[in-house]
């Protein structure tokens, strides 16, 4: 068996599609574009529908997968981030203020403001215009979360148009989300606006060598639509094989001009120096867990971000919608990506004392608990946050927490109940 966050899946069942594949391309049903020149001559002839590489059980975790979303429709409406009925005219969204958010109103009465509001940006220097709140597509065709074709159809391609409406500049995905379908998505839907996105995917490292990482970038680039890539990150360490061998490929994709960034995905602290040595110039960002639910990240992996200039991007910044505090122990989400874990009967027993601080700093600043724990995720000013959406109007709100400081006592008291918290 192959997991995918967590997520069984058969290995015959499972395949990281190549330029080639006849997966259903949503949204506008445009054909696919011809692959740039350059991507042609590093993988030789992409067009191949035959060439497949199946997933060995070698490659078992994937813990990077992980991204925010609300739940699938038919649930609660009382939130922002986790309302699963945004879209219809009784749809709230949190209007802007100065302070902070403030008190819920109709959508349809703010769509004109949400257009224009504006949304904010990392400030590094030689570093990327990257949205403090990104979108994370984990959910675009993928079964597990339980959408539906209608949702990876139509919905997604709109919830990519309305993040760059809103200005989200970072759009992260990767070649293993709904087996290459996630970057099919975006790819239609990016269309003309492509140069608003900062592009992140991720290469699935099963026996990464310099070719099979040239390839792969092709494949991802030529679903994407792009001639290339802004970030490519290593989705997670491969045991067996040395970063030293990954890092040939990503330098010379670099030096070819098809490749920005290179960027790794849940690299411990010395396994991502050892990245950096390995590819003689810097890689980027390490995109991992991090959350009220999970601080490993403070240990040491932000703090070298912030002293050598570098961004981590943190996955699951809601824990999956843990942190939205609609769930309890008499209800519990039903959805494959939610059944374990943190939403175990006891873990949510556990956890009602940091929900009650969630609810008691949302309310004093009329915001919403999800919105509260996603700025507490990127006070940190080396952090941001991807963040998925059920609808096209949750990314509004999802964007909105960028505007949301906290007070100091508002983060001790936060901090304090996340360190109390102990899941199963």
């Amino acid at each position: 068996m192959v997991v995918l966050g967590e997520s069984p899946l058969p290995v015959g069942q499972l395949r990281v599609p190549d330029g080639g594949d006849e997966a259903h391309v949503p949204s506008d049903g445009a054909p696919l574009q011809s692959p740039p020149a350059q991507l042609d001559r590093l993988e030789g002839d992409p067009r191949n529908p035959d060439r497949r590489e199946e997933v060995a059980p070698a490659a078992a975790h994937d813990d990077g997968a992980a991204h925010e979303v609300a739940a699938a429709p038919g649930g609660d409406r009382r939130h922002g981030v986790e309302n699963d009925h945004a879209g219809e005219d009784e749809a709230m969204v949190p209007p802007r203020r100065s302070h902070g958010l403030s008190v819920a109103r109709p959508l349809a009465a703010r769509r004109s403001t949400l257009l224009v509001c504006p949304v904010r940006y990392l400030e590094l220097e030689d570093v990327p215009s990257l949205s403090r709140i990104g979108l994370g597509t984990w959910q675009f065709g993928s079964r597990e979360w339980g959408y539906g074709r209608e949702y990876a159809n139509l919905e997604a391609g709109r919830i990519v148009r309305r993040a760059l409406e809103l200005g989200v500049s970072l759009i992260d995905t990767a070649e293993i989300y709904g087996l290459g379908r996630s970057e099919r998505i975006v790819g239609s839907a990016l269309g003309a606006d492509r140069e608003r996105a900062f592009l992140a995917t991720k290469l699935f490292p099963l026996l990464p060598l310099a070719a099979v990482v040239r390839r792969r970038a092709a494949g991802s680039a030529r679903r994407l639509r792009v001639s290339r890539l802004d970030l490519y990150q290593v989705h997670q360490p491969n045991p067996l094989v040395p970063d030293r061998v990954t890092m040939q490929g990503m330098r010379e994709l670099q030096d070819r001009g098809v490749l920005g960034e290179v960027g790794v995905s849940n690299y411990s602290l010395a396994r991502w120096q050892a990245a950096e040595a390995a590819l003689g110039r810097r890689v980027l960002s390490n995109q991992v867990s991090f959350s009220l639910a999970d601080r490993r990240a403070e240990l040491d992996v932000i703090p070298y971000a912030a002293a050598t200039g570098r961004v981590v991007i943190a996955y699951s910044p809601l824990a999956r919608g843990f942190l939205s505090t609609r769930y309890g122990p008499d209800e519990r989400p039903g959805n494959l990506v939610r059944r374990w874990g943190l939403f175990s009967r006891e873990s949510l027993e556990r956890a009602q004392p940091l929900f009650a601080t969630l609810r008691e700093v949302a309310g004093a600043r009329d915001a919403t608990p999800a919105q509260v724990a996603l700025a507490w995720v990127i006070r940190h000013p080396n952090v941001v946050a991807i963040v998925g959406a059920s609808s096209a109007d949750q990314v509004a709100t999802n964007a909105a927490a960028a505007d949301l400081e906290l007070r100091p006592d508002e983060i001790a008291a936060l901090t304090e109940a996340a360190g109390a918290f102990r899941p199963t």
